[in-house]
């Protein structure tokens, strides 16, 4: 069970990372932009952090069932934020393109 939460802890790393360097470079091609992304790159990190204390949270002395739910129930809360922060951006680009 401990490959499963350190599968969920990499996926945690690689999506709030990414979504992350989206950002970051969103505000490098769109400085217009700068003081909104810095508030969602800072809401990414808190998120990372929730997400993160959330996974330790999670016992390890549950059932073995128990334990899947609650690792699927945040692998799935993690997509569905990582999705927001990415149609986000993607409405930030599309409004500064149509700028352009």
């Amino acid at each position: 069970m401990l490959e499963k939460i350190q599968l969920v802890r990499n996926a945690i790393d690689n999506i709030m990372n990414d979504v992350m360097e989206k950002a970051f470079h969103h505000s490098i091609n769109y400085p217009q932009d700068s003081d909104f992304l810095n508030k969602i790159i800072k809401d990414i990190r808190s998120d990372n952090d929730l997400f993160v204390n959330q996974l330790h949270s999670i016992s390890q002395n549950k059932e073995e069932e128990e334990l899947k739910d609650d690792l699927n129930s945040l692998t799935k809360d993690l997509k569905k934020k990582s999705l927001l922060y990415l149609s986000e951006l993607q409405k930030l680009k599309e409004k500064d393109v149509n700028k352009a």
